[in-house]
Order: C-alpha cells, then sequence, then structure tokens
C-alpha cells in the first residue's frame, strides 16, 4: 500500500515502513532449536477484545508481507481476560 498514514500506530507499522520502497526483515535462531525466527514477533494480545477479527487480519497480512514468521499468543489473550472472549485470539489465527 502507498498510503503509510493509514498504518502508524499498527503493531507492525515499525518493520513495515522501514524504507520507502522495500522492506527486510533480520531473523534470529530461537534458542537451541533449528528454527529461525523474525526479529520483530507480531502481538495479538488486543485480538478478540479491543480490536476486531478484520483489524486483526490486516495486522497479520501486513506482518507477512514484511516476513514476520512469530506471532505471541499468550494463553491469557485478549487483555483482560474473560471467559467470553478466552482463546479469541487463537480463533482469529486459525481462520
Amino acid at each position: 500500500m502507498n498510503d503509510q498514514s493509514a498504518f502508524y500506530g499498527s503493531p507492525v507499522s515499525s518493520c513495515i515502513f522501514l524504507n520507502q520502497t522495500e522492506t527486510s526483515m533480520q531473523f534470529r535462531k530461537l534458542g537451541k532449536t533449528d528454527l529461525s525466527v523474525s526479529a520483530i514477533c507480531l502481538g495479538t494480545m488486543t485480538w478478540g477484545e479491543q480490536n476486531t477479527q478484520d483489524e486483526a487480519f490486516e495486522q497479520i497480512r501486513m506482518a507477512k508481507d514484511a516476513k514476520v514468521n512469530f506471532l505471541d499468543t499468550a494463553e491469557m489473550y485478549p487483555v483482560p481476560p474473560r471467559g467470553e472472549t478466552y482463546t479469541k485470539t487463537e480463533s482469529i489465527i486459525g481462520e
């Protein structure tokens, strides 16, 4: 997308617009595994509570475009934890 202003404040905006024309992502080895994860992680704490599913999908798309392959999906998300929204972030990712 050409209009960067629409994404300022987004969790992935700092990695999307490193350069006006291209993005780059650094990767790190995860612990003692052979897994390589992006240096930037997409947090999902607000999905299902403060953000809509469509907003989450847009954040996933932007992160994927920036080559982010590391998503934070803690068991207590979304915050604040409530029975009605328990596991909502995982459900959104599964969609």
